[in-house]
């Protein structure tokens, strides 16, 4: 499924660059793929023209509050206090979210697309063996 699931994303578009190499990824991405997931089934209603947008802020600051714990260290640390580990596959949620030219904005197929995105980083980290295999 993960094979499919990549495969419609990344023809809507193209996925980040990513590579589950560590356990502290895999817990990331898995924190990550669990976010989508709970706020995919607590789908909230917006409606007008900014609907599209409100969702993926939705999404991405429920995805932003579950990683938060495991970035903490970050704030010992020297960053340019704008990217962090995890970026581009927060990044992907407002990016899934755009429209291409003659296409109306389908929250349904929104959300779809991200329950195929949380299926996706799910199947990726899972498949990291600790000791030794990337996924």
């Amino acid at each position: 499924m993960a094979a499919e699931s990549g495969a419609i994303l990344q023809e809507r578009y193209p996925l980040p660059e990513w590579v589950v190499d560590s356990p502290f990824k895999q817990e990331l991405t898995l924190a990550v793929a669990d976010a989508i997931g709970a706020a995919t089934e607590r789908w909230p209603l917006f409606e007008g023209e900014g609907a599209p947008l409100d969702y993926a802020s939705y999404v991405t600051r429920a995805v932003l509050g579950a990683i938060a714990p495991l970035l903490e260290w970050l704030n010992e640390s020297p960053t340019d206090g704008y990217s962090y580990p995890g970026d581009p596959l927060v990044s992907y949620i407002s990016q899934l979210a755009l429209t291409r030219p003659g296409e109306t904005p389908d929250a349904g197929r929104y959300r779809e697309l991200l329950g195929l995105y949380s299926e996706y980083l799910r199947a990726r980290a899972l498949h990291f063996d600790p000791g030794g295999r990337a996924g």
